[in-house]
């Protein structure tokens, strides 16, 4: 007869949390977190204790227990676990934490001749959930085959010791540290939405290789954005009149069409014609220069140009949906086109 091969596996009633405060020559405290998981018994945590700071290591140990939580959920996104058991998990043994207290101190049953001064334990027990149970059953005992990053021993111990003395900043800047690193190793991309400078969602990216570089396309891509085409009978009043806030699609004078061609600062866009160039300041006035302006002419003009180093900077060519419309396409051919003399104070 063959070999019977058995796929299941005990499960305790109860899982434990257990928070170690050790005052020695390197004082330290060191988290253990069992879930009854095959293989993976023993979720662990060091960090560094600074002793002549209780309150601030109080936050910070909640904020290392929170710490520990994500690896655990690391583990069990990468094993597959259905998403309403990891925040159930999460949730009991956060729970757990928060329900310790002095009373939870082991060290407490001891007799005080033969108790270790150096070291105190807080125990914490809660009831480990059924589905949890189950889809361990599932996903570890049979499903082994699954695994995609699983090392024999899952223990974390986080250490600074670039000076004698640790700080709580220290303390606090090794377990940001580390809470980071957990989330780009997790089983799932992660992705972030990115806004531009209106407020606007534009696309969302996935964090890898190479997300610093499609960042800045995306945000450069998006970072104008234009408002409906204005017209003005003659030149005359272009001056007189005053453009709303934002820079215009296009900007008619006349039988003549101006096209975005680059910004600068706060609202100041240069538009380039068929013979000349428009540009239109934060103020909304407008004015039309025979060439290219400078910022150091149009300060000499005393044109509402801040005195900050500023470049254009070209905007890159019009989506499908900001083409020119056919009239526009039309209003620039050469034969509809009439020279307009230009007048420059």
């Amino acid at each position: 007869m063959g070999e019977i091969a058995k796929n299941s596996y005990v499960s305790p009633p109860t899982g434990a949390l257990d928070i170690t405060i050790i005052k020695d020559a390197q004082p330290r405290v060191e988290m253990t977190l069992d879930l009854g998981i095959p293989n993976f018994t023993v979720f662990s945590l060091k960090i560094p204790l600074v002793e002549d700071q209780p309150q601030a290591m109080s936050g910070l140990i909640a904020e290392a227990v929170h710490a520990l939580l994500d690896e655990v959920a690391s583990f069990m996104i990468s094993m597959e676990f259905e998403d309403e058991i990891i925040v159930e998990i999460y949730a009991t043994v956060l729970a757990a934490f928060k329900g310790m207290s002095g009373e939870a101190d082991s060290s407490k049953e001891q007799d005080k001749t033969g108790a270790d001064p150096t070291a105190k334990t807080f125990e914490g027990t809660f009831n480990l959930p059924e589905s949890f149970v189950n889809e361990t059953q599932r996903k570890v005992v049979t499903g082994a085959t699954k695994i995609k990053r699983a090392p024999k021993v899952r223990h974390i111990e986080l250490t600074y010791s670039p000076k004698p003395k640790t700080t709580v900043d220290d303390t606090a800047r090794v377990i940001r540290q580390y809470r980071n690193r957990s989330l780009k190793q997790q089983g799932r991309p992660m992705y972030v939405v990115v806004y531009n400078v209106h407020g606007k969602p534009t696309g969302t990216l996935a964090i890898g290789p190479g997300f610093k570089n499609r960042l800045l396309q995306l945000t450069k891509r998006a970072a104008v954005e234009f408002i409906p085409p204005m017209s003005f009978p003659d030149e005359q009043t272009l001056k007189v009149g005053l453009l709303p806030p934002g820079i215009p699609k296009t900007i008619s004078v006349g039988n003549m069409t101006y096209l975005p061609e680059a910004v600068a600062g706060h609202d100041i866009a240069l538009y380039h014609g068929p013979q000349d160039y428009l540009v239109k300041f934060p103020d909304g006035r407008s004015a039309i220069f025979p060439g290219r302006p400078t910022f150091r002419l149009m300060r000499r003009l005393n044109f509402p140009v801040p005195r900050n180093r500023f470049k254009w900077t070209i905007l890159p060519p019009p989506e499908p949906e900001e083409s020119i419309k056919p009239e526009e396409q039309a209003a620039l051919k050469p034969e509809n086109q009439t020279t307009q003399s230009v007048v420059k104070e």
